[in-house]
């Protein structure tokens, strides 16, 4: 559209630059008016046209302007993500080709050309992602885009919406339905074939990765509900609370499940540094996952709130709600709420004044 045409007018030399072996664009190729992008310059192994000789665009034109649009975007970042299907491997060569076009400044030079090559190498990061087959009742559920029976995101989303909250609201269903199929989406690394069990995304049990993870959140929160409508005495002096020194004694939680869950937590930000490094964003839904099981595990072990051990409920009403907050968060960078829309979890406001300290 207009925009990629703009971005290819920019590229264009001006008409007293003649046809200067050096330029980029090469706006008198062999064909009439078919304008080509000399990537070979680049380091790809042909050139590439971007507008054939009727005036339409090629795909790879798209492509210039898409990537031109990132590099001039406000926020400036030091690096490019571009994420392609399995069939576009062979597209990385002409993109980065395309980038280096794109960094190269007025100087047309061999040695210009290898600066900009190298500093697009550097920028550029390529994804591919692998195929995602759907499964219906444990078999592949056939899609051919020739027979017109495509199933589109959209589809799925307000099949899981309508399965999982058959009586919500369209919105209600929409969040859920989206909520269901990003995480299912995500479990899987980019480089791996992904089958998307449709019946086991519909499921409100255990099994289904998505509910089991967000119901440790929902039972959190009637966990800290119930112990606000609970009369605990606070551990330490209400003038300690005061001055800021009242203090939750960790070194009561020495249960084997409490110090799994305490070692689960801390976790959390060393695989956000290893999903930043490789892009391996599947890595939080399954310590999602392990973090709700570890503490269903805690909580089916060990008695929360126990009003003749108000120093022991304390510390543990304080881990669960650092887990809380891990769960929280995890959700947050997945893009994920942290609850379906039909567990109702409404968090009271509870006065614990100190939340579990994180070692980072």
């Amino acid at each position: 559209g207009g925009v990629v045409e703009e971005t290819i007018r920019e590229d264009q030399p001006n008409e007293d630059e003649g046809e200067d072996e050096s330029s980029t664009v090469d706006p008198q190729s062999s064909t009439q008016n078919t304008l080509w992008l000399r990537s070979t310059k680049f380091g790809d192994d042909m050139d590439r046209v971007l507008r054939r000789r009727d005036g339409r665009l090629t795909y790879i034109a798209s492509d210039v302007a898409y990537h031109e649009d990132k590099l001039t975007r406000p926020e400036n970042a030091t690096k490019m993500i571009t994420i392609l299907g399995p069939d576009h491997h062979g597209y990385i060569g002409r993109l980065t080709a395309v980038v280096a076009a794109l960094l190269r400044g007025p100087e047309e030079t061999p040695e210009a050309n290898a600066k900009a090559l190298a500093t697009a190498k550097e920028k550029l990061e390529v994804v591919i992602y692998q195929l995602v087959r759907f499964l219906k009742e444990g078999k592949p559920a056939p899609m051919r885009k020739r027979d017109g029976n495509i199933y589109e995101l959209r589809d799925l989303i307000d099949e899981l919406g309508k399965n999982l909250v058959p009586d919500g609201t369209k919105d209600e269903q929409r969040t859920t339905g989206r909520d269901v199929a990003r995480f299912f989406y995500l479990m899987r690394s980019h480089d791996t074939t992904m089958d998307f069990d449709i019946d086991l995304a519909t499921q409100q049990s255990d099994e289904n990765p998505v509910f089991y993870a967000q119901y440790a959140h929902a039972r959190i929160c009637s966990v800290l509900r119930k112990a606000a409508e609970t009369p605990i005495p606070m551990p330490g002096t209400a003038k300690e609370w005061a001055m800021g020194e009242g203090r939750i004694d960790h070194n009561l939680l020495t249960h084997p499940r409490e110090l799994a869950l305490v070692k689960k937590i801390l976790d959390l930000p060393w695989e956000v540094e290893r999903v930043a490094k490789d892009y391996g964003v599947h890595r939080l839904t399954t310590y999602a996952v392990e973090l709700a099981r570890t503490y269903h595990h805690f909580y089916d072990a060990c008695r929360v709130i126990q009003s003749d051990q108000p120093d022991l409920t304390f510390a543990r009403l304080d881990l669960c709600r650092a887990t809380k907050v891990a769960l929280h968060a995890t959700f947050e960078l997945l893009g994920v709420s942290s609850r379906f829309a039909f567990i109702c979890c409404r968090s009271s406001s509870v006065c614990f004044p100190v939340f579990f300290v994180w070692s980072v």
